[in-house]
């Protein structure tokens, strides 16, 4: 009997609201949303429209004031920090848009924080030989086996970004979440970026939820939806010419 994955994610009713200026703020209203497990899905909307807040969620990172969460059939919604932390090292890749490389390592040092976090002296010991030639080993799938050494100053805007997806691939996460991963970067670095991305999504068949102004990328996931009003709502991809979203709609 073939084994049937649970979803990598599963999200009914994420309601978010902060304040702002003493007024209360709605983001999400109640977002919906199946991810299955090697399921590409990109999210478009207009900027300041809850995308991001959104991934937060997703990624273990802040938590809904209403609604449920399920990461691969786990009920996350109300689980204690502890889990949360260890699925999100675990189970979870991250891909920013401003790289968020440590400046005083190298490549290959940021890419080993991955496998680090949490561990304990000992267990890094025991490990350390396996991590450091898994990290080798995707700087060199991302192109960057030379440049291992280097450090982010000495890299440019697509290596500190290839930098990024090795990192977020070291644990083997079962979901990557990607917030604009091209957005800091030139139209030929992009759309290299861009290749990357849905070739190590192919590969390693990871989840993957990317948020885009690229209405080109969205176009060549598995499905594209729209944040707006605070709910997500499917976007048709066909016949999809168009570059970008226009800036009010980032």
């Amino acid at each position: 009997m073939t084994e049937v994955k649970p979803q990598a994610i599963r999200a009914r009713g994420l309601e978010r609201r902060f304040v702002s200026a003493g007024q209360p703020l709605e983001i999400l209203r109640g977002v919906d949303l199946d991810v299955g497990a090697s399921e590409s899905v990109a999210i478009v909307g207009r900027s300041g429209g809850g995308k991001s807040t959104l991934l937060h969620l997703l990624g273990l990172l802040d938590r809904p004031d209403q609604g449920a969460l399920h990461l691969e059939g786990l009920d996350v919604t109300r689980a204690p920090r502890g889990v949360r932390d260890r699925l999100r090292r675990d189970r979870i890749g991250f891909v920013f848009q401003f790289y968020h490389l440590l400046p005083e390592l190298t490549a290959l040092q940021n890419v080993l924080l991955a496998a680090m976090i949490g561990v304990s002296p000992f267990d890094w010991m025991a490990r350390r030989k396996a991590e450091i030639g898994r990290a080798e080993a995707l700087l060199d799938r991302v192109g960057l086996a030379s440049r291992a050494r280097h450090l982010p100053s000495r890299l440019s805007g697509g290596e500190r970004q290839r930098v990024a997806i090795a990192r977020a691939l070291l644990r083997r996460p079962a979901l990557l979440l990607c917030d604009e991963p091209t957005g800091n970067l030139d139209e030929r670095t992009s759309a290299e970026i861009e290749e990357l991305l849905l070739e190590i999504q192919r590969e390693t068949k990871s989840a993957m939820v990317l948020v885009t102004h690229s209405l080109r990328l969205a176009g060549r996931l598995d499905r594209m939806l729209m944040l707006e009003g605070g709910r997500l709502k499917a976007v048709e991809t066909g016949g999809i010419a168009d570059a970008a979203v226009p800036q009010t709609m980032v």
